[in-house]
């Protein structure tokens, strides 16, 4: 229970850098289910936004150039690219994939735990984001578990969430240490990569402050 709550802590306080100044342009305020004194606790699951550069914690293949703003070539490649429209680049993160038909899963677990504010609003990550493919593949009662339980889900949310927009270099051989405070391995080379064991089915997906890649396995962490 612990470790869901300081995960969500963790997720709210990466993603809502831009609140407090305002700089999103979408109004005041954060989720509500975020807790008031995440500052307290997101060390246990991330590293704090100010402090180690993104080249201090995650892989050395990652320049800490690439992973703060999206590249000025960067072009979704994969088959299920066509599913996803031009407008997502003027979006933020938790808009763009509610327009995404092969995300709308993800798009009402992302709403169900409270977090839709919360990626509209955070600054430079990247998503790894199932597709609704990827949902089927979990057991429903499993499934049904996680959608009645929002600690859960945040938890399970942030371990799809990492600091820093990641181009495909990025991921060719290498570590990322997500929101939730576990890591993922990234392997691939072109456009072919893996997170884990699950496979980007559209990658380098640019929107207005997150960089996302569509995945047809939902990562759980250990």
């Amino acid at each position: 229970m612990k470790t869901r709550l300081l995960a969500f802590s963790a997720l709210a306080t990466v993603l809502s850098l831009t609140a407090a100044c305002g700089s999103d342009g979408s109004g005041g305020g954060s989720d509500a289910a975020a807790p008031a004194a995440v500052n307290e606790t997101v060390t246990d699951t991330a590293t704090p936004e100010t402090g180690a550069s993104a080249s201090e914690t995650e892989s050395p293949a990652a320049s800490p150039s690439a992973s703060a703003s999206p590249s000025a070539s960067a072009s979704p490649f994969g088959a299920a690219c066509s599913d996803v429209p031009a407008s997502v680049t003027g979006e933020p993160a938790g808009k763009a994939i509610s327009g995404i038909p092969s995300l709308s899963t993800l798009s009402g677990v992302v709403r169900t735990a409270g977090l839709a504010r919360t990626l509209n609003k955070g600054k430079d990550f990247t998503l790894f984001a199932p597709t609704n493919e990827a949902f089927t593949k979990v057991p429903k009662k499993k499934l049904d578990r996680l959608m009645g339980n929002k600690q859960a889900l945040s938890a399970l949310l942030a371990y799809h969430v990492v600091k820093g927009r990641k181009t495909p270099a990025d991921l060719r051989r290498g570590k990322l240490k997500t929101v939730q405070g576990g890591e993922l391995t990234t392997t691939g080379s072109g456009q072919s990569f893996k997170i884990n064991d699950a496979n980007v089915v559209c990658g380098d997906v640019v929107t207005r402050n997150a960089t996302v890649y569509m995945i047809d396995s939902v990562l759980m962490p250990k």
